[in-house]
């Protein structure tokens, strides 16, 4: 696991975010379909 995947998912658990854990499927979805970053914020919420 990369350092900034380590440091999001424990970002998450801190935070009590647990759909912030589960981001990686979501970013690639939101990268296939262009979503802008508050469309991406708002699938992961």
């Amino acid at each position: 696991m990369s350092e900034r995947k380590h440091v999001i998912k424990l970002y998450a658990k801190e935070l009590r975010l647990p759909t912030f854990a589960r981001y990686e499927p979501l970013a690639r979805e939101a990268e296939k379909n262009g979503y802008a970053y508050e469309e991406f914020l708002l699938h992961l919420l």
